[in-house]
C-alpha cells in the first residue's frame, strides 16, 4: 500500500491532469459550454441529429431488457435490425438521458470522445519520448486537430472515437519500451475497443504500428516483443470480435433498419467520390476542402499544421515519421484524387495501397479512407511535442501555442463549432399526448426532404428521443426511407404534384399514423399552407404549438384495439 503522502500526490496529479484535458476538450468544443442542455454540438444539416438519437436509444433498449440491435421504433411498423456505429459512446451517455436529457447526453458523448482524444494524444507523446510539459502540445494538436473539429461538426461520433486507437498506439510503444505484461495487456483492450468501434481506426492502428513493432523487433529483440504483441492481439480479438460478429448479424437481416451494406465496388464508387482524399489536405491551410460539396455543410481535413509537422520532423525519430507517412498514404483511398477528380495515368485511375483492401474487406467497410489515417495524425501531433525537446521553456512555450494557434485559427478547422438551435421540447410533448390520445401509432413528421439544406430533416430522429413514439423514417431521414413511400397519401404530401388524394386521411390512418406534424420552419409559406389545407380535410384542425402543426387522427372508438407494432391495419 503506497503511503499517505505518495497517495495524495498522485491523486493530486491526477487532478490537474484531468482538469488540463477538461479543459483542452472544452476549448475545442467551443461554445458548446454556453448552451450543454438546449442545442447539441454540430451542424445542424449534417448527421448530428442521426448520432445523438443513440444514447437515447440505447437506454431505451438496455431499460427494457433489451440489446441494443433491433427496434420497431424506426422503419416502423415493421422495424428491423440496427447496428448503431459508436457503441462506445453510446453506453457513455445512455445512463445520463434519463438524468439530464438527451440533448446534455450527446454533449457529454463529444465531451467524453475530445477528452479521452487529449490523453491519449498525451500518453503518445511521453511514449515517444516527450517531456511531461511538452507533452501537452500532443494532447492539445490531436484534442483539437482540424480532423476530430471536422468530425464534431458534422456529428459523426464514431469518427471522434480517436481516443481508444491512440492509447492503444501509445500502449503498444511503452511496451515494446519497458517488457511489461500490464503494458502489453493495455494496448490489447484499448486495440480491441478500436475493432468494436470501426474498421478504418483499426486498420490505421495497424498500418502505423507494424514499422513500430518491426523496429522493436530489431532494438529489443523478439523475445521481448512478440510474446507481449501475441498476448495484445489475443486480448483485442476477444473484445473486438464479438461486437463484429453482432454488427455482421445485424447486417445480414432482411429487414434492416439502416441501408443496407454496400456489396461492389462499383456500388460504392459515389461515396468515395464524396469522401476523396486531396494530398493537400495534410498541408493547405484556409478553408482547403478535398471534394467541393454543394448544398452540403459536411466538413473534412486532415491538415497537420506546418509548424507541428516542423517540430515533428526535428524530433528526428524517423522511424515514427515513416509509419506516419504509411498512414497517411493509406489514407489518401484507393485512387489519388486531386483537384476534384481521380488522377489518371495512361488512360487509368492511379491506384493507391488502400485499393489492396478491396481484395480482403467488404466494400461497405472501405468507403471513408480519410479516417484511416487518424493514428498518423496523432502520431504527429505527438512527435511534434517531442520536437519541442532542448528548447528553453519560454520558446518552447511560444512554438506550442503557436502551433496550437494555427491548428484552430488558420486551418480548414470548422472552430467554433456549429451548434444546432435551441430544442423546444414543447411540440415532441404535444405528439406524444396527441398520439395517446389517438389510441397510439406512427408519427409522419413533415417535410420528409428540404433541397439545398442537407440532412435537416434528421432532426425528426431525434424528436423521437423526446416524444418516444414510432416513426416510419429510418436514419438519414428522406421521403425514401419512409415504410410508407408506396401510400399516395404520403406521396402527394412529400411531392404536391397535382390534387390531393380524396381518401388521404383514411389511407393514413390505414398505415397506422396516428400523427402528422408539420414542421412550419422547414417549409416555405405557400407550401406549409398546401400540406395543412390537405391535412385538415382528412383530420381536421391541428394543435399549433411553437413552430409546428400538429394533426391526429380521431380517437378510437369504445372497445376497439388500439395500435401496437404487432397489430397493422389491412391495406
Amino acid at each position: 500500500m503506497l503511503p499517505p503522502e505518495t497517495l495524495r500526490a498522485a491523486v493530486s496529479a491526477g487532478a490537474r491532469a484531468l482538469a488540463g484535458h477538461l479543459g483542452l476538450a472544452l476549448l475545442a468544443s467551443m461554445p458548446m459550454a454556453l448552451s450543454p442542455a438546449t442545442r447539441l454540438l454540430g451542424h445542424p444539416e449534417v448527421d448530428v441529429w442521426n448520432h445523438a438519437w443513440g444514447p437515447w436509444w440505447f437506454w431505451t433498449s438496455l431499460s427494457q431488457g433489451h440489446l441494443p440491435l433491433q427496434t420497431t421504433l424506426l422503419g416502423a411498423p415493421l422495424g428491423g435490425r440496427l447496428w448503431f456505429p459508436d457503441g462506445l459512446g453510446a453506453l457513455v451517455g445512455a445512463p445520463l438521458v434519463p438524468l439530464l436529457g438527451p440533448v446534455v447526453a450527446w454533449n457529454a458523448v463529444v465531451l467524453f470522445h475530445l477528452v479521452l482524444a487529449s490523453v491519449g494524444g498525451r500518453r503518445l507523446a511521453r511514449a515517444l519520448g516527450a517531456e511531461d510539459r511538452e507533452s501537452w502540445l500532443g494532447a492539445a494538436l490531436l484534442c483539437c486537430s482540424p480532423y476530430l473539429l471536422s468530425e464534431a461538426h458534422n456529428g459523426i461520433s464514431e469518427a471522434m472515437a480517436v481516443g481508444p486507437p491512440v492509447l492503444a498506439l501509445a500502449a503498444t510503444v511503452t511496451a515494446m519500451q519497458s517488457g511489461r505484461a500490464r503494458s502489453w495487456v493495455l494496448a490489447g483492450a484499448w486495440g480491441g475497443l478500436t475493432l468494436a468501434g470501426t474498421a478504418y481506426f483499426s486498420i490505421g492502428l495497424l498500418a502505423v504500428a507494424a514499422p513500430l513493432l518491426l523496429g522493436g523487433l530489431v532494438r529489443h529483440g523478439a523475445r521481448r516483443v512478440l510474446p507481449g504483441a501475441a498476448l495484445a492481439l489475443l486480448i483485442a480479438a476477444a473484445i473486438g470480435l464479438p461486437a463484429l460478429r453482432a454488427a455482421w448479424w445485424t447486417l445480414q437481416a432482411d429487414p434492416l433498419v439502416f441501408r443496407p451494406p454496400t456489396r461492389t465496388l462499383a456500388d460504392l464508387e459515389p461515396q468515395l467520390r464524396h469522401n476523396a482524399v486531396d494530398p493537400r489536405t495534410f498541408l493547405w491551410p484556409g478553408d482547403f476542402q478535398s471534394v467541393l460539396l454543394d448544398g452540403e455543410s459536411f466538413r473534412h481535413s486532415s491538415y497537420l499544421g506546418l509548424l507541428a509537422l516542423l517540430l515533428a520532423l526535428r524530433s528526428r525519430a524517423w522511424l515514427a515519421l515513416v509509419a506516419a507517412l504509411l498512414g497517411l498514404v493509406l489514407s489518401l483511398g484507393p485512387w489519388l484524387w486531386f483537384d476534384g477528380d481521380w488522377l489518371l495515368w495512361q488512360g487509368q485511375r492511379l491506384a493507391l495501397p488502400y485499393k489492396a483492401l478491396f481484395e480482403v474487406l467488404p466494400p461497405s467497410t472501405a468507403g471513408h479512407p480519410q479516417r484511416v489515417g487518424l493514428p498518423a495524425i496523432a502520431l504527429v501531433a505527438a512527435l511534434a511535442a517531442r520536437g519541442l525537446r532542448g528548447l528553453s521553456p519560454r520558446v518552447a512555450a511560444s512554438l506550442a501555442g503557436l502551433a496550437l494557434a494555427e491548428v484552430l485559427l488558420l486551418s480548414p478547422s470548422p472552430w467554433p463549432l456549429a451548434r444546432t438551435p435551441v430544442i423546444d421540447p414543447a411540440p415532441a410533448l404535444a405528439v406524444r399526448a396527441a398520439t395517446q390520445a389517438a389510441g397510439g401509432g406512427l408519427v409522419l413528421d413533415l417535410p420528409a426532404d428540404v433541397p439545398g439544406r442537407g440532412m435537416v430533416t434528421s432532426r425528426h430522429l431525434f424528436a423521437q428521443t423526446l416524444h418516444g413514439q414510432p416513426l416510419p423514417y429510418k436514419p438519414d431521414v428522406r421521403a425514401n426511407t419512409s415504410s410508407l413511400g408506396g401510400i399516395a397519401a404520403l406521396r402527394w404530401l412529400a411531392s404536391g404534384e397535382g390534387d390531393p388524394p380524396w381518401d388521404g386521411g383514411q389511407e393514413l390512418a390505414q398505415a397506422g399514423v396516428a400523427v402528422v406534424v408539420v414542421h412550419r420552419d422547414l417549409l416555405a409559406e405557400e407550401d406549409a399552407r398546401r400540406v395543412e389545407d390537405a391535412l385538415r380535410q382528412w383530420l381536421g384542425s391541428p394543435q399549433e404549438v411553437g413552430t409546428a402543426a400538429v394533426f391526429r387522427r380521431p380517437a378510437p372508438a369504445t372497445g376497439a384495439p388500439r395500435w401496437s407494432p404487432g397489430l397493422q391495419s389491412p391495406r
